[in-house]
C-alpha cells in the first residue's frame, strides 16, 4: 500500500476480504485474501470541514457494515462494503470546535449496536446502527484502551492505567471490575477466548491475563516486550501482536501455556482471524499486512521432573519513543504520555512563530521514533508549518 499509510486496526468484513484503517493518510484499505488492494477516501467532519480525517478502530457491523472510530474529529462512521462513507459526530463537537475525546477501539456489542472507548476524557461510547450515541463518562484517571463483547452479553474493557479489566453491562452500569496481579500490567488488546474466558494483553509486561465471567483472574507469561492487540486463531489458541523491535517477537501464541513467540517481518499492531483461517496482522511503520498460516503444534517434551521456573523481577517500564512526526503539540504529547515518555523542550521554527497554534505541527523530533529510553524520558520537538 502506499508510503505513510500507517495501516493500523483491522477487520474481516462481511464480504470476504480484510478492512484495515489508515491513519497517517485518513482512508479505510480493503484488500482481498489474495493481496489485491484498493482504498476508499474519508470525508471531513461536517462540523468542522478543515479537520483531517483520522480513522483508528474498525469492526464489523450487525447491519453488515464496517464501522471505524475517528481519533483527532471526535467521531464514528460507517462504510458500507461499497464503499459510501456516514459520519457520525460526538455529543458536543461543535461547541469543542472538533477533536477532544479521541474515540479508539470499537466492537459491535451484544445487543445489536456498536460500543467504542473515548480516552478524554475517559468514556465508554454506544452508537446504532441509524447513528444515535449515548456516551457513559468513567470515573477520573481510567485509560480505556480496548472493548469486546463478551459470552455473558456485556461488554469488556481493558483499563490501561489501572491495570485492571472492567464489565460493563448494556444498560451503561459497570457490573465488575477484575485487577490484575502485576503491578502496572498496562492491559491493552481483549478477545473472547474459546474456552468462554475473555484474555487480554498486558502490553508492557509480556503476559496474557485470563479473565473467567465468574472474575477469577490467572496470567500465562513468556510473551514479547510490548504487544496489543489480540485474537483467537484457527487452531483455537490465543495470538497477540508485537510492535516493537523490528518485528522480533511479532507473534507471540498461547493455548493456556507458556506464550510462544515467532519473529514477524516488522512490527505488528493489530491482529484477526481472515476468512481465509490465516492470521493477519497489521505492520503499520511496513505500510502492508502480514498474512500468518500457523503450523501444526510441536511435539511435547519427554516426560521429567517438573523445572523449577527462574523467579524474575518484572521488566521494568520503558519510553520507547513513538513517532509523532507531523501532529499537532497537544496529540504528540497525548501519544508520548501513552508511550511512557515526557514532552521535552519545545522549539518553533522562525517561519510558524507568527502563525496561529492551531496551524503548527512537529517537524522534528528527538530522540527518533523506536528510541528506547528510561520511563519517563524527555522527548524534544520542533514545531513548523502545517502542510496543506
Amino acid at each position: 500500500m502506499p508510503s505513510g499509510s500507517g495501516v493500523q486496526a483491522i477487520a474481516s468484513g462481511p464480504d470476504g476480504a480484510l478492512w484495515f484503517t489508515e491513519y497517517g493518510r485518513g482512508k479505510i484499505g480493503r484488500m482481498t485474501v489474495s493481496g489485491d488492494y484498493s482504498e476508499f477516501s474519508i470525508p471531513a467532519a461536517t462540523d468542522l470541514p478543515t479537520s483531517r480525517p483520522t480513522p483508528w478502530g474498525i469492526a464489523v457491523g450487525p447491519d453488515g457494515n464496517l464501522w471505524f472510530t475517528r481519533f483527532a474529529d471526535d467521531s464514528v462512521a460507517r462504510i458500507t462494503p461499497s464503499g459510501t462513507v456516514t459520519v457520525f459526530t460526538l455529543p458536543g463537537f461543535a461547541a469543542r470546535s472538533g477533536g477532544g475525546k479521541e474515540p479508539e477501539a470499537i466492537t459491535a456489542g451484544p445487543d445489536g449496536n456498536l460500543w467504542f472507548v473515548e480516552r478524554d476524557p475517559a468514556a465508554i461510547g454506544r452508537i446504532t446502527t441509524s447513528g444515535a450515541i449515548t456516551e457513559f463518562p468513567l470515573a477520573a484517571g481510567r485509560t480505556p484502551y480496548d472493548i469486546a463483547s463478551g459470552p455473558d452479553g456485556r461488554l469488556w474493557f481493558t483499563d490501561f492505567s489501572s491495570g485492571s479489566v472492567v464489565r460493563m453491562a448494556t444498560d451503561g452500569s459497570l457490573a465488575g471490575e477484575f485487577p490484575l496481579p502485576t503491578p502496572f500490567s498496562g492491559p491493552r488488546g481483549i478477545t473472547t477466548g474459546a474456552d468462554g474466558a475473555m484474555w487480554a494483553v498486558e502490553g508492557p509486561r509480556g503476559k496474557f491475563a485470563r479473565i473467567t465471567t465468574a472474575g477469577a483472574v490467572t496470567e500465562v507469561d513468556g510473551g514479547a516486550a510490548e504487544m496489543t492487540g489480540i485474537a483467537v486463531g484457527p487452531d483455537n489458541a490465543l495470538y497477540a501482536s508485537g510492535p516493537e523491535g523490528g518485528g522480533s517477537d511479532g507473534i507471540n501464541r498461547s493455548d493456556g501455556g507458556p506464550i510462544e513467540r515467532d519473529n514477524a517481518p516488522a512490527g505488528t499492531d493489530d491482529v484477526v482471524l481472515g476468512p481465509d483461517g490465516a492470521l493477519w496482522l497489521t505492520e503499520p511503520r511496513a505500510d502492508r499486512l502480514l498474512r500468518a498460516v500457523p503450523g501444526p503444534a510441536p511435539a511435547p517434551p519427554p516426560a521429567g521432573p517438573p523445572a523449577t521456573p527462574p523467579v524474575t523481577p518484572p521488566a521494568p517500564v520503558r519510553c520507547v519513543v513513538p513517532n509523532v512526526l507531523r501532529l499537532s503539540l497537544s496529540l504528540a504529547t497525548r501519544r508520548l504520555r501513552r508511550a511512557h515518555c515526557r514532552l521535552g523542550r519545545v522549539t518553533t521554527a522562525r517561519s510558524a512563530r507568527r502563525v496561529r497554534r492551531s496551524r503548527r505541527r512537529v517537524t522534528s523530533q528527538s530522540p527518533r521514533r523506536g528510541a528506547v529510553r528510561s520511563q519517563n524520558a524527555r522527548v524534544r520537538l520542533t514545531l513548523g508549518l502545517r502542510r496543506r
